[in-house]
């Protein structure tokens, strides 16, 4: 969905932060997205979520602050409010808590408050902060009915289905073919991580245990560290320090267009043959809770269906008759003086983002473009990720991390 927001939310017309999760799959033909509120001042969230090692006392001050506002589920094939319970949530809820605000295709779109725990949450808070979360929360009403939505499509949904053939070498240089190697075990789970990414480390312990605990039951994990090929020494450093001992592999030729790795870490589970099982399970568990893993492995040898807790968002369609790439920190500010590179397969264009984090391309629909971030301002962190439009005009979404 695209939302049009107003003033209200504008930085300095309200006290508190508001910020989006997208949680995508959560449940067969379920998505949802949560809007959490935090009451505190702007620049301590941004001070507090940005720390690579946060007290015990500053995560509580920040989990303490929160509350979700409000959620928006999208269901498919029709299926209305008591499906959509019964898919989603382990105990009953109240129907009158969902309200209904679009419709695409067979998807319907509700809004969703838990009036009890945000009556609660209000009670709780300063009078300033109390008027401010009951005035966003109407607001916001509002911009929900004014949003654009289209119909969700969850990242890897090709690939299900599908038989992953590769050839590569192992850290060490060894020769690899996925055929052999998948062929040892009834699942397979594939973590593809990077150097640069936090929580792809933070999880190798708890995947190194998860190894153990698979070995001798017909399923194992094998890495492939996606920039191994660029940074081999940085790469054995952190399995090493991580003291991970599965198999882990350098890249294989088109391995970001095959698996569309442009989110770290990503997951996916194949069977015996190679063939894909799952949607990608994309970032670490909530929690470095390694059952979330498990309980997939678990399932998948049983013949079972799983599902993701969250996917990646894919390109959004636009109305607006160019492609748009939005470049925002991870605090959802726009990030302006971005470069962009927008390629065609002949030809590339540059842009740079505005003042909102945007900038738009000029190109006709019906093929696919590639979008590379060249240069960033000072304060970000570079990054080497690519990104891949539709066909059809639409909006590309990059997250930029701030430098430590």
């Amino acid at each position: 969905m695209t939302l049009y927001l107003t003033e209200a939310f504008e930085t300095g017309n309200h006290k508190g932060v508001l910020y989006p999760y997208s949680m995508g799959q959560v449940g067969s033909g379920v998505t949802m997205c949560r809007f959490v509120y935090y009451a505190m001042p702007r620049d301590e969230f941004i001070e507090l979520t940005s720390k690579e090692d946060p007290t015990e006392e500053e995560e509580e001050r920040v989990i303490s602050s929160e509350t979700v506002m409000c959620s928006v589920f999208s269901i498919d094939g029709g299926r209305g409010i008591p499906e959509l319970i019964g898919t989603v949530f382990e105990n009953p809820v109240p129907e009158e808590y969902f309200t209904k605000i679009a419709e695409a295709g067979d998807v319907t779109f509700y809004s969703y408050i838990d009036q009890k725990k945000t009556g609660e949450y209000t009670a709780s808070l300063e009078p300033e902060y109390a008027s401010d979360f009951t005035g966003l929360q109407e607001a916001f009403d509002e911009v929900l009915k004014n949003a654009d939505y289209y119909v969700p499509i969850p990242a890897g949904t090709e690939l299900v289905g599908t038989a992953l053939r590769f050839d590569t070498v192992d850290i060490d240089g060894n020769p690899v073919n996925s055929s052999d190697l998948f062929k040892e075990n009834q699942v397979t789970m594939i973590n593809i991580w990077a150097t640069t990414c936090h929580w792809c480390i933070e999880e190798m312990p708890g995947l190194v245990e998860l190894n153990h605990e698979l070995a001798g039951k017909g399923a194992a994990i094998i890495g492939i560290c996606a920039d191994a090929d660029k940074k081999p020494d940085v790469c054995r450093s952190i399995l090493e320090e991580s003291g991970v001992d599965y198999l882990n592999l350098m890249p294989f030729d088109n391995m970001e267009e095959t698996l569309m790795t442009d989110s770290f870490p990503m997951t996916y589970f194949v069977d015996s043959e190679g063939v894909v099982l799952s949607l990608p399970f994309i970032g670490a568990p909530a929690g470095l809770d390694m059952s979330v893993y498990s309980d997939a492995v678990g399932k998948l040898m049983q013949g079972e269906e799983v599902m993701p807790e969250g996917n990646g968002e894919p390109p959004m369609a636009n109305d607006a008759g160019v492609f748009r790439v939005t470049v925002t920190d991870t605090g959802g500010d726009p990030v302006e003086e971005v470069t962009v590179q927008f390629c065609s397969e002949t030809s590339c264009m540059f842009g740079e983002t505005d003042e909102d984090g945007i900038a738009e391309f000029k190109a006709e629909e019906g093929s696919i473009y590639t979008i590379h971030i060249l240069e960033v301002p000072d304060g970000y962190e570079e990054t080497d990720d690519e990104y891949e439009t539709s066909e059809e005009y639409c909006d590309v979404h990059v997250v930029l991390q701030k430098e430590a």
